[in-house]
């Protein structure tokens, strides 16, 4: 079994919630993961954590 998760610093939970980081991580990350794009699949879910900070 594989593990992935967003580990959010002090602070940053209030913004990036569990929630948030779960949606990112099922509905972004790991789609492009299955597809074997590891690249992409870190890369579009650091642009969608960066659009939800900001």
């Amino acid at each position: 079994m594989r593990k992935i998760r967003i580990s959010t610093g002090h602070g940053t939970e209030k913004i990036l919630t569990d929630e948030i980081c779960k949606k990112i991580i099922d509905q972004t990350i790991i789609p492009e993961f299955k597809n074997g794009d590891y690249y992409s699949g870190i890369e579009k879910g650091i642009t969608e954590l960066i659009a939800k900070w900001e």
